[in-house]
């Protein structure tokens, strides 16, 4: 079988890496010329952490990963604390 895959972003990429683990022919289209850094973190949540480690992906996230102590909610407009949650070392 053979799959396109439009986006060459995270999802694309990942999409990608399991079709072809699954041994399907990928054609991977991207509108960009080349492929890089654009400055901007990337924050995965637990669930998205599970299908990358599934993938085989797991060690070369922990190479780079910056894992949070906590998640803080600002207002957009004011700037103001709304709330701030700790994160356990379960997420670390």
């Amino acid at each position: 079988m053979h799959v396109v895959i439009a986006g060459a972003g995270i999802g694309g990429l990942a999409a990608t890496h399991t079709c072809l683990q699954a041994g399907f022919r990928v054609t991977l289209l991207e509108q960009a010329s080349a492929l890089r850094e654009s400055g901007a973190g990337v924050q995965i949540s637990s669930n998205g952490t599970k299908v990358l480690s599934a993938i085989g992906l797991k060690p070369a996230i922990d190479a780079v990963a910056v894992r949070s102590r906590s998640f803080h909610v600002q207002s957009f407009e004011t700037g103001k604390s709304i709330a701030d949650f700790p994160l356990g070392a379960a997420t670390r």
